[in-house]
């Protein structure tokens, strides 16, 4: 079963829930027990929360199926949403628009020359994953566009390739950027096993990109899709790997059997020292079970990993979805938190998208019905205090309707969220080409 990004904005597009399942199966962990479920309304009481619509709404050129807000990021002083099927330098070769935070006005749009999937902002640098495009060989590995601000101009500065790319890698499929740092995931990499994956660290020097790490699982194993979400904040980097087969046990506790849970998804963990990355745990959940999806999307931030599990089944619904939290200690990295929608119901595929910023924590669940219709969508905004992760806001569109997907991609930075809604107008209407919205957290506790 094809569980990737782009098989689920397809299956979005469509008004039914027939055909999603989950499949429970044995569990295992990597890493210590937590304190449980973040703290929720239980029962017929569970929609006891607060609702928050969207200060703003963007939009792109508006044509018919661009997906406008497939992909979002921000930065602190813009925005950036991407229109991957969007009419460019070629007829779909897709757009991002870029969006001034003071007052969200369009400042800019860069093309890429092939459509895009995957996007990422630091400062004035873009950064726009292409798994699709051919590198200067004519292969169709995937690239990654770098674009630069500079004298009030966007420009494109250089294309990023992997020096072990093939034909399908997907390169390009997830991108992170921080600073002088991008890494550029490529899921279907074959050279240690069928579509076991990797992902790939570049560094700027004195205005030029070099490729200076290649990140592999531990256990490399085909169909894994290592690099199917990647993250980073500039000194760790976190690599997900949904369709990892895993079992219980860290590299420091050996497994007790060699059982393995499919598709229970896991998390790498990466950190630089003397310049040099390192693996240095692989993350997974303590109640894991079989097709959760771990680290179908990540997000990583001062020490914490956030990562979805998109088919978690939670509130003994399938495909309600869930995200785990992750913090670095004395001891390592442990799971303190499970996060899941205090509404959470049956397909809603909450953990579709992550986002992290400090104390704050948002996540998408772009087939959530509640308040608008069959696959709407919503996200879910969470706070820490004294240690503790809470829901604070359920995030939704000021005019939502069926199909829109809203949630299908998140962004945080400081106070703002983005959140993408790529089938925005409804999968029957003209007009769904796609929006974002944005969101001011600030005193929303």
């Amino acid at each position: 079963m094809d569980r990737s990004r782009r098989a689920l904005l397809s299956a979005l597009a469509s008004t039914g829930v027939a055909g999603l399942a989950g499949c429970p199966g044995l569990t295992g962990a990597d890493t210590p027990e937590p304190d449980g479920d973040t703290p929720a309304p239980s029962g017929d009481d569970r929609s006891t929360f607060r609702r928050v619509t969207s200060d703003a709404t963007l939009a792109g050129p508006g044509d018919e199926g661009d997906g406008f807000g497939e992909a979002v990021a921000l930065s602190d002083r813009r925005g950036v949403v991407v229109a991957p099927a969007a009419a460019g330098v070629a007829e779909h070769s897709g757009t991002g628009t870029l969006f001034d935070r003071d007052g969200w006005s369009r400042s800019a749009t860069v093309e890429p020359p092939v459509a895009s999937a995957a996007v990422a902002l630091s400062g004035g640098t873009a950064l726009v994953g292409a798994p699709q495009a051919a590198d200067e060989s004519g292969r169709e590995t995937g690239v990654a566009f770098v674009f630069e601000r500079a004298d009030g101009e966007w420009r494109h500065t250089a294309t990023l390739t992997a020096t072990e790319s093939a034909d399908s890698d997907e390169f390009g499929r997830s991108v992170a950027l921080a600073g002088d740092t991008a890494v550029v995931g490529a899921p279907e990499s074959s050279r240690r096993g069928d579509e076991s994956g990797a992902a790939y660290v570049f560094e700027r020097a004195e205005g030029e990109w070099r490729e200076t790490a290649t990140l592999a699982h531990g256990d490399p194993a085909p169909g894994d899709r290592f690099g199917d979400a990647v993250a980073t904040d500039g000194e760790t980097v976190a690599v997900g790997a949904a369709d990892d087969d895993t079992g219980p046990g860290t590299p420091a506790t050996p497994p007790a059997t060699d059982a393995l849970t499919e598709m229970v998804g896991s998390v790498t963990v990466f950190e630089r020292a003397d310049e040099e990355w390192s693996r240095r745990t692989r993350l997974t959940a303590s109640d894991g079970r079989e097709d959760d999806g771990l680290g179908y999307s990540v997000a990583v931030d001062d020490g914490v990993v956030l990562a979805g599990a998109v088919f978690r089944e939670s509130y003994d619904e399938l495909w309600t979805g869930g995200a785990y939290v992750f913090e670095r200690g004395a001891d390592g990295w442990t799971q303190v938190a499970t996060l899941v929608a205090s509404d959470g119901d049956d397909g809603d595929e909450f953990g579709a998208s992550v986002a992290l910023s400090g104390d704050r924590a948002v996540v998408g669940a772009p087939s959530d019905e509640d308040p608008y219709g069959d696959r709407a969508g919503s996200a879910y905004a969470f706070t820490r205090s004294d240690g503790e992760w809470a829901e604070v806001a359920k995030l939704v569109a000021a005019d939502g309707t069926v199909g829109d997907a809203f949630g299908f991609s998140v962004a945080l930075a400081g106070e703002t969220a983005l959140v993408g809604a790529p089938n925005s107008g409804g999968p029957n209407d003209d007009d769904d080409g796609g929006s974002a919205s944005v969101f001011d957290l600030d005193g929303i506790e």
